[in-house]
């Protein structure tokens, strides 16, 4: 399912295999109990009876959207590069006698060693930092997802384990 695709896309990232694992285990789950009835909620008040299949396929929905938000983010990822200390590839230029297809190729080169696709053709000092706004927008986007997720299981946990009234030591 989703686990095998996301090994053979991303390999070399782990955390992408386990929330693939996590979306192929929620799956199953929804599929077991797609006919389990449960009491829905708005805004943590009860409202009209669902299922809890249906409630696990719209968490599996949005770590979907996660999953293919860290996809999109990692495609896009590019490597800072081969451009000296202000981004000009002077002394690159230099070293090679003024070759601009060694200087290219050693850019190359150096961002497939570091594990990179591509890298940025134009850059000053440092890559662009607009790179950690969205990396850490998908991230926070995942962690909203896992905290929803977290918080309905331990609202629906107290719901479902609360002894009744007529069990309740009176003396609390």
């Amino acid at each position: 399912m989703v686990s095998t695709f996301v090994s053979v896309m991303f390999p070399f990232c782990p955390f992408f295999k386990q929330l693939a694992s996590c979306l192929d285990q929620l799956c199953k789950f929804a599929v077991e109990n797609k006919a389990l009835p449960c009491l829905s909620y708005t805004h943590l008040q009860a409202a009209q009876v669902s299922t809890v299949g249906k409630r696990a396929c719209i968490w599996a929905q949005e770590l979907l959207m996660d999953l293919k938000g860290l996809e999109r983010v990692c495609d896009d990822l590019r490597f800072r590069g081969v451009k000296g200390t202000t981004g000009t590839q002077a002394s690159f230029l230099t070293l090679f006698e003024g070759d601009v297809s060694k200087v290219e190729q050693l850019d190359d080169m150096v961002t497939e060693m570091a594990g990179f696709k591509s890298h940025f053709i134009i850059c000053g000092q440092t890559y662009p930092r607009k790179v950690d706004t969205e990396v850490l927008s998908v991230l926070a986007s995942f962690g909203a997802s896992v905290h929803k997720v977290s918080l309905l299981y331990v609202v629906d946990l107290q719901l479902t384990h609360k002894p009744s009234v007529a069990h309740r030591n009176t003396h609390e």
